[in-house]
C-alpha cells in the first residue's frame, strides 16, 4: 500500500510505467509495475477513501505540512462502516507519514524568496 501512494505522489501508474518501458526500450519487470488502487485489497481503499476525507493541517507560518487532523476520523470510518479501526488509524498513519514527508521535502527543496 505504501508503494501505492508514493507512486500516486510520484506520477506513476501502470499505464506510464509500460509507456516509459516501451520508450526506452526495456522489458518490463513484473516486479516493478507500479500498484494502483484496485489492486488492493477492498479495506484498504476504503482506508485511503476515509484518509482523503480528513482536513490537512499546515503551519500558516512556515508553509509546514503538518498532517491530517484525525479528529473526525471514526465519524468518517463509521460511515464507511470499517470494523477494524485500530488497523485503519495505522493505515491512515503510515500514508499520512509518507505524505508529510514528501511535502515537506518538496518545500525545503524550493529556493527561498528574498524580500
Amino acid at each position: 500500500m505504501t508503494s501505492y501512494y508514493r507512486n500516486i505522489e510520484a506520477g506513476m501508474t501502470k499505464v506510464r510505467y509500460y509507456e516509459l518501458m516501451d520508450q526506452l526500450g526495456k522489458e518490463v519487470k513484473e516486479s516493478e509495475v507500479p500498484v494502483e488502487l484496485s489492486d488492493l485489497p477492498l479495506s484498504f481503499q476504503t482506508y485511503i477513501a476515509a484518509f482523503s476525507y480528513l482536513s490537512d493541517n499546515w503551519d500558516s507560518m512556515s508553509g509546514t505540512y503538518l498532517g491530517k487532523d484525525l479528529s473526525p476520523l471514526d465519524t468518517i470510518l463509521d460511515i464507511f462502516e470499517v470494523t477494524d479501526k485500530l488497523l485503519a488509524l495505522r493505515t491512515i498513519k503510515v500514508l499520512d507519514s509518507i505524505r508529510m514527508k514528501s511535502l515537506n521535502t518538496k518545500k525545503a527543496k524550493k529556493p527561498k524568496k528574498s524580500r
